[in-house]
């Protein structure tokens, strides 16, 4: 087994969530520095207030999956490619079944928002469609993450999740990865196993 998840949710009042978590200036800033700002149709800038898309909720659920590597795995990398490929491929694997769990809710729980962790992955290797001028492709499925709509998601996973973002040594994988999505809703929401 590469890696094991472990898995943690909290639920708060959306308002307090925007307000305690959310410095739009600060983390807009860092994704303008990103290669990927304005050539994802996820990313900033958007052609919408973001703040008005989430102001009026009543709560927010937030999870946490924590992917603790094993140790093999995280000393597997002899280049940055590896590196890269390796975080990836371990990612997208944890990334695709939970971010299909979290469309659904937001299916069943009609007028919910979902935000996926991390980047769309959606496009792969062909690249989205906004770098081109085209687009979404997949509109239906494709969500923002929490960081692009200017939430700290260190602060998130430590404070609301108690799990500290951990970072890659050198050519070592980290000892986890955490990848922290939300859904914005006016629901009171009791079945979140996935």
């Amino acid at each position: 087994m590469r890696y094991r998840l472990e898995k943690v949710h909290t639920v708060v009042s959306a308002a307090e969530y925007i307000a305690r978590y959310r410095d739009a200036e600060r983390f807009l800033g860092y994704c303008r520095e990103c290669d990927n700002y304005g050539r994802l149709w996820m990313c900033p800038p958007y052609g919408f207030d973001a703040l008005g898309r989430i102001a009026g909720y009543g709560r927010i659920y937030i999870f946490g999956v924590k992917v603790v590597v094993d140790e093999a795995v995280r000393r597997l990398p002899a280049d940055a490619a590896q590196l890269r490929d390796i975080s990836y491929s371990i990612i997208k694997e944890v990334r695709e079944p939970f971010d299909g769990w979290l469309l659904e809710l937001e299916r069943r729980y009609h007028g919910s928002l979902a935000f996926f962790a991390g980047s769309c992955l959606l496009c792969g290797d062909e690249g989205c469609a906004r770098a081109t001028g085209g687009s979404c492709l997949y509109p239906d499925r494709a969500r923002s993450s929490l960081e692009a709509y200017g939430f700290d998601i260190s602060r998130t996973g430590s404070e609301l999740l108690g799990i500290e973002l951990k970072w890659s040594e050198g050519l070592a994988l980290p000892e986890y990865f955490t990848l922290v999505s939300g859904l914005f809703t006016d629901y009171e929401i009791d079945d979140l196993v996935w």
